[in-house]
């Protein structure tokens, strides 16, 4: 049986601790040094840029997130409420709640195009938005 000094492996330990061990167990902690100094290796020399997709899909399906069927279907419904909604309410509340959320124009660029002052556009559009949630139907439907 040899002994082995853990100082080094402990940052706790300061004075030297000798350890008897095995050969077995020599060997394994052996391999497990060699492992770790080669992983230190690897990262130093490819400057830890290597891939997280182990050939298992996760860094695709987070980047690139298909939709299941259901989750198109709910959309679709969702959105097809969101529309029926708009329908409900004025012309002018519903063009500028349109522009504004869905054309991502801003308050100023549709005041500008309709040749009034920003700030009745955005009366018009949270007035719009308030009239949305009373109803009730649009509500209930959306949740």
């Amino acid at each position: 049986m040899k002994e082995i000094n853990i100082k080094g492996m402990y940052p706790h330990i300061t004075k030297d601790c000798f350890v008897p061990l095995s050969a077995k167990q020599r060997n394994a902690l052996q391999k497990l040094d060699r492992k770790v100094k080669a992983q230190e290796r690897k990262i130093y020399r490819y400057k830890a840029q290597f891939s997280l997709d182990c050939n298992d899909g996760i860094e695709t399906e987070a980047v690139c997130h298909v939709p299941s069927p259901e989750e198109l279907y709910l959309q679709k419904e969702r959105n097809l409420e969101i529309h029926k909604a708009l329908h409900r309410l004025p012309w002018k509340m519903r063009e500028r709640i349109y522009a504004h959320f869905f054309l991502g124009m801003t308050v100023d660029d549709i005041a500008r195009r309709e040749d009034v002052k920003p700030a009745c556009v955005r009366k018009s559009i949270d007035r719009g938005l308030d009239l949305l949630k009373k109803d009730t139907t649009f509500v209930e439907n959306v949740q």
